[in-house]
């Protein structure tokens, strides 16, 4: 590990930013020239993850389990039979979990990486939101000309998250900062990203849990309420997308449209039951949408991955991800490390955009979780020793 995996590690994480463009090449096979970057990126990263000699220690638990889960997911996606998506999924699970691991080596070995990578996506961030609001001003909100609209604002959690942590958002420079992602998310009409960024911002209030702490996130959740609902009074197609549609969901007087998600997600909940313990392979829950009613993918990563790997991948994913934020999250508490609020964010960030999409598979997001996430847990070693 040394200046090469800094490099590698930090050219994954911005290829994440312009991995829509390369979707948009195709390759023999029905793979895209962004899914054989991926792949290529995979294999390098779990190259530089093996050769690892220094792994913090709390993380050897969460890298057991991930490796099960590797190892579950590979097996009965063999076994299952293998679609071109499934291929797709594999190498980004692979890349998430290597680079996490490789990141938290790195960084004990090179304190400088994690600035390095805190400065690369909010620089990226920037501009990314900067290119898709000029776009959106003349094509219109939720374009798809060059960054698709979905995995754009994912990845412009990745900014929030970073741009809150890094400088308080209260401060003129900070401020303007945020709004600008802010906006670029609600252009994109992606309603779980703009409230999960926003609960982001209000997380970022929290201070140690004293008096002062609680009084600026009562302000905070009431300021980002409000411009909640001034973006969706701004953004028409914003507005349409929240409260039109299948009204599948009623809260207080309002009635939310789910875009049809609540009988998809009936229809593959049934489907579930035929494995439930260890699923159908990956890519397996996109073929069942597609039949069903030509949907790419089951807009929820909780139920694909009940559905793929069944409750066992599903733990095996999940718990170890909730163990690392754990520990980020206390470091982060105790010592009001910026890297380490980061990570927490971010991490947060994922597990809510899971609920409503499958940002698990999106190589972007997931670089970016797994090398904060990475660098925290070796900032906690440097700190408090092994």
């Amino acid at each position: 590990m040394g200046g090469g995996a800094s490099s590698l590690l930090l050219a994954a994480c911005a290829f994440g930013f312009v991995t829509d463009f390369f979707n948009k090449i195709p390759l023999a096979g029905g793979l895209s020239l962004a899914g054989a970057i991926s792949a290529l990126f995979a294999v390098l990263i779990l190259i530089h993850c093996l050769s690892a000699v220094r792994l913090p220690r709390h993380l050897m638990i969460p890298a057991g389990m991930q490796s099960g889960f590797l190892l579950l997911a590979v097996t009965v996606s063999l076994v299952s039979g293998l679609p071109i998506s499934g291929v797709q999924n594999l190498v980004t699970y692979t890349a998430f979990i290597g680079a996490l691991h490789a990141s938290a080596a790195l960084s004990l070995l090179d304190p400088g990486f994690p600035l390095r990578l805190m400065r690369l996506i909010l620089r990226l961030s920037q501009l990314l939101a900067a290119t898709y609001l000029v776009l959106a001003l003349v094509l219109g909100p939720g374009h798809d000309l060059v960054f698709a609209p979905r995995s754009t604002a994912m990845i412009l959690i990745l900014g929030v998250a970073v741009s809150v942590a890094a400088t308080p958002w209260t401060s003129p420079h900070g401020a303007m900062r945020l709004l600008l992602l802010l906006v670029a998310i609600g252009a994109s009409l992606s309603r779980m990203a703009l409230l999960t960024a926003l609960l982001l911002v209000t997380l970022s209030s929290l201070h140690r849990g004293t008096w002062a702490g609680r009084l600026l996130l009562l302000g905070s959740l009431g300021g980002l309420g409000g411009l909640f609902l001034w973006l969706i009074d701004a953004i028409p197609a914003l507005r349409s997308r929240m409260m039109e549609g299948d009204a599948a969901v009623q809260v207080g007087g309002l009635t939310l449209n789910t875009s049809g998600r609540m009988v998809l997600w009936d229809h593959l909940f049934a489907k579930v039951q035929t494995s439930p313990w260890i699923g159908h392979g990956a890519g397996s829950s996109g073929m069942e949408t597609i039949k069903f009613y030509a949907i790419a993918h089951a807009h929820n990563d909780y139920l694909r991955l009940l559905y793929d790997f069944g409750l066992i991948g599903l733990v095996l994913f999940v718990l170890p991800l909730l163990l690392i934020l754990r520990r980020n999250y206390r470091h982060a508490l105790n010592s009001g490390s910026p890297l380490n609020r980061a990570a927490v964010l971010a991490g947060i960030g994922l597990l809510c955009l899971m609920v409503t999409d499958i940002p698990v598979v999106f190589f972007g997001l997931m670089m970016g979780v797994a090398l904060l996430n990475g660098a925290g847990s070796a900032a906690i070693i440097r700190q408090h020793g092994s």
